[in-house]
């Protein structure tokens, strides 16, 4: 699959109206400094579902923010399978696992229309240097990508199928309803089921045992574009590590 031919908006980012403004790094900057930072921000779209945005092995040269829509990274395997590692939802950050590397450790995928707001690398470490605000914001959101994206999932692929499927659900949850509403039960599934059970190390049928059993018992409302979250609390319970 070919990497998609970018727009390239060269004009600082319209950041009135967007959505993913609340989870954006320019809230640690202010005057001249906020003025530089909207400056060096590229926006890159748009990408259709299925699209590759950037190839594993790739020289590392930028960081991403997701503006709008939603990307999946995946790496080919020693057996030449493909492996789904993690989801991005909008205002979350692409390409921080390549610091300290020299290229991207995986392929980045749009699961639907996405846009990015691009960062190069070199004026990130100019702006952690300049800007001690900055600086601790970006350490702040690492922090959190680690324990999500791999301490978390670390202790979660030990669990049975049922339990590893209710954990992914619920954290879902908490990240979507961050971004809409604390009302939010309706949780959309921008990945397809399939990649869902390649993320969890589940085949296809163990997955949807595992929703056809959440769902006896309960606790979701199983769709093909959505899972409806029916008990939130035996969710939670569940999903506990």
């Amino acid at each position: 699959m070919h990497a998609h031919k970018l727009h390239l908006l060269t004009s600082e980012p319209p950041c009135s109206g967007c959505q993913a403004e609340p989870f954006c790094l320019q809230s640690a900057f202010s005057g001249d400094q906020l003025s530089d930072f909207k400056k060096a921000i590229r926006i890159r779209g748009p990408f259709e579902r299925g699209e590759t945005i950037y190839r594993e092995g790739l020289p590392f040269n930028a960081i991403y923010f997701i503006q709008k829509g939603s990307v999946k990274t995946e790496v080919c395997t020693a057996s030449g399978m493909l492996e789904v590692t993690a989801f991005y939802l909008i205002g979350e950050l692409l390409g921080v696992d390549s610091i300290g590397s020299d290229h991207y450790p995986s392929d980045v995928v749009a699961m639907e229309e996405t846009w990015l707001c691009q960062l190069s690398y070199s004026q990130l470490k100019t702006m952690c240097h300049d800007c001690d605000e900055f600086q601790q914001a970006l350490i702040m959101r690492l922090g959190r990508t680690i324990n999500s994206d791999v301490y978390q999932w670390a202790l979660a692929r030990n669990l049975k199928a049922k339990q590893k499927v209710a954990w992914f659900i619920f954290n879902l949850f908490k990240r979507i309803r961050s971004r809409q509403s604390s009302e939010l039960r309706a949780i959309p599934l921008p990945m397809r089921k399939t990649d869902i059970a390649n993320y969890l190390g589940l085949a296809p049928e163990s997955l949807s045992r595992a929703l056809h059993a959440l769902e006896e018992e309960g606790m979701i409302v199983n769709q093909p574009k959505q899972i409806y979250l029916s008990d939130i609390q035996k969710a939670q319970s569940m999903s506990l590590i």
